[in-house]
């Protein structure tokens, strides 16, 4: 991040950016070339970087929901061409990739993050126009559909999901499209 108008801390609703400790390091959302972007810090100028992967810089815009996850972080971000999708990070350039793209096309995949339960992230996705958005989870080595808690529609809505993490577990509302939203682990 450089002085001026077209840097410093950003998030794409206008509030506070997620700023999240990950072991020794912080990482949030900042201004890179007029874009938003993920950056990690040691705490020193130095040690803060941006971690879009080169060569295009608008691959992993508008970064928001970090976790720890392993020796590392996931998020989510926005690309040109692929809507908002799951990326991984080992806090380095090159080691910040795209995990998977869930969503068909330029269609958002990924909607938000529900926690880590044990050594599996959980978050909301839609991998389909057909399939609500329902509850995946990534192991650090693929994405896949956990539970189909609605199969007529969506268990969740785009950006309302609650959640909190309890030791190795992830507790979340959900609707099952009968009982209305209800506790699930």
């Amino acid at each position: 991040m450089a002085p001026g108008p077209e840097s410093g801390l950003s998030n794409q609703s206008g509030g506070l950016p997620d700023l999240v400790a990950v072991g020794a390091r912080v990482v949030f959302s900042g201004r890179h070339n007029g874009e938003s972007a993920p950056f990690v810090s040691d705490g020193t100028v130095a040690g803060t970087v941006v971690l879009v992967g080169a060569p295009d810089p608008a691959q992993a815009r508008a970064p928001r929901d970090f976790v720890a996850f392993g020796n590392g972080m996931l998020f989510f971000a926005d690309s040109s061409s692929d809507g908002r999708e799951w990326y991984r990070s080992d806090f380095t350039r090159a080691g910040t990739l795209r995990v998977s793209q869930i969503g068909a096309g330029a269609a958002d995949g990924v909607f938000q993050m529900l926690g880590v339960a044990g050594s599996v992230a959980l978050f909301t996705a839609r991998s389909n126009g057909a399939q609500g958005i329902e509850l995946f989870g990534y192991d650090g080595s693929s994405v896949a559909l956990v539970r189909d808690i609605h199969p007529a529609g969506s268990a969740f809505s785009a950006f309302a999901a609650h959640s909190v993490s309890v030791g190795a577990e992830v507790y979340f509302a959900a609707d099952d499209g009968s009982s209305g939203e209800e506790l699930y682990r």
